[in-house]
């Protein structure tokens, strides 16, 4: 992908839809793969990025957990790549809440839930890693991506991401929807995001 020299142009994807997804749980780090849709969604994705421009030989950067990998690997084929896999676009350490359904955590754990939820800035799930932690390594993974790069991580990691690159508090993470299998094109260097698929 060629771009002016000023700009900075990386591809955020989600990983394809999970058996997690379907279930209603946060799958932090567990093991679990695609479905499936998610399989399919991956594909659609590939296609996407070709209709962005993103060319043969693209550099394509995946979080170690299996659906991302998955669906890196997915890309990957379809633009003549590797997969590099990148610690730093890990998905949040959910701790206790792994496997757990929000009605779950929120019965658990009332008061960390509903600090995440009012104040996800100031979270952090019981037993796991903070939201603030989670930009910082996500900010640090971004910031060393060449132009045009892929880089094929979570909903909550692209989410903090998201507002590292555009400056926004982490109190505006929710202002993002990143559903299985889309991803989000951004302009590194100017902070701007500009556009979903």
């Amino acid at each position: 992908m060629t771009e002016p020299a000023r700009d900075r142009v990386v591809a955020l994807v989600r990983h394809g839809r999970t058996f997690e997804n379907d279930v209603g749980v946060y799958a932090g780090r567990s093991n679990g793969g695609l479905t499936q849709v998610g399989r399919h969604q991956a594909d659609v994705v590939a296609e996407r990025l070709r209709a962005l421009g993103f060319a043969e030989g693209t550099p394509v950067m995946s979080s170690p957990q299996p659906r991302a990998k998955e669906t890196a690997m997915v890309l990957a084929s379809h633009l003549g790549s590797q997969v590099i896999e990148e610690l730093l676009l890990d998905e949040l350490d959910f701790g206790l809440w792994t496997g757990r359904t929000a009605a779950e955590i929120s019965a658990e754990f009332p008061a960390e839930w509903n600090t995440w939820r009012t104040n996800p800035g100031g979270a952090r799930p019981t037993g796991g890693e903070s939201l603030v932690d989670l930009a910082d390594r996500c900010a640090i993974a971004v910031g060393h991506m060449a132009i045009g790069t892929i880089a094929v991580s979570h909903e909550t990691a692209i989410r903090a991401c998201l507002c590292s690159v555009t400056g926004a508090s982490l109190s505006r993470y929710r202002a993002w929807s990143i559903k299985p299998g889309t991803g989000v094109l951004v302009n590194v260097a100017r902070g701007e995001i500009l556009t979903t698929f």
